[in-house]
C-alpha cells in the first residue's frame, strides 16, 4: 500500500500545552524556517532535523495504565512515533496544535487511552488516517492490486477474553 499526504490538510486543533513538552532546539529551528515551505519540503526539512535521535521500541504510551511511558517525547524514537511526529510539526503552524494533531494520528477519536491507541499499521493506522483525510491511497495509480482479507482480534480482546470483536 502506498499512501500520499494530503497537502491540502492543515490543523489547528486545541490540545497540550506547549511547556509541557521540550523540543529540541535544531527541531524548532527547523519548523521556524520551513514556515514558507510547501507541506513535502517541511516534511523533509523537519524529518531531517529529527535524524541521529535514538531508537526506542515503543518509546511513548499514555503516562498511565497499560502502557505508562510518557505521551510524547524527543529523546527516543521509533519508526512510528518519528511519523508521527514529523507529519504532525510539518502539517500544522504551532506546536500545540501540533500535539493535537498527533493525538488525532494515532488514536481512534483522539481519546488519549491505550484501548484507543491505533496499535495495527495496515488495519488501524493507515486506514483510519485515510478516512480522516490526512492521506490518500494511490497504490492502484502505481501498480496492480489484490485487495486481501484476514479476520483477527486485537490484543486487548485476547487479553480480556473478549475475541468475539474483530477488525477487519
Amino acid at each position: 500500500m502506498v499512501w500520499l499526504i494530503s497537502s491540502f490538510f492543515s490543523w489547528s486543533g486545541d490540545g497540550f500545552a506547549e511547556e509541557d513538552i521540550v523540543f529540541p532546539s535544531s527541531v524548532l529551528m527547523a519548523r521556524e524556517q520551513s514556515v514558507e515551505l510547501d507541506l513535502l519540503q517541511r516534511v523533509e526539512y523537519i524529518s531531517e532535523s529529527m535524524l541521529g535521535i535514538p531508537y526506542l521500541l515503543d518509546p511513548e504510551g499514555e503516562e498511565e495504565g497499560l502502557d505508562r511511558d510518557p505521551l510524547l517525547r524527543f529523546d527516543k524514537m521509533d519508526c512510528l512515533t518519528y511519523v508521527e511526529a514529523v507529519l504532525a510539526l510539518s502539517m500544522t503552524d504551532s506546536t500545540d496544535s501540533a500535539l493535537s494533531l498527533r493525538n488525532e494520528l494515532r488514536y481512534l477519536d483522539t481519546e488519549v487511552a491505550y484501548e484507543k491507541r491505533k496499535h495495527f499499521m495496515f488495519t488501524q493506522w493507515i486506514p483510519s488516517n485515510i478516512e480522516l483525510g490526512f492521506f490518500s491511497d494511490i497504490t492502484s495509480q502505481i501498480g496492480k492490486t489484490k485487495q486481501v482479507e484476514k479476520e483477527y482480534h486485537s490484543y486487548l480482546e485476547v487479553l480480556e477474553g473478549k475475541e468475539q470483536n474483530t477488525f477487519k
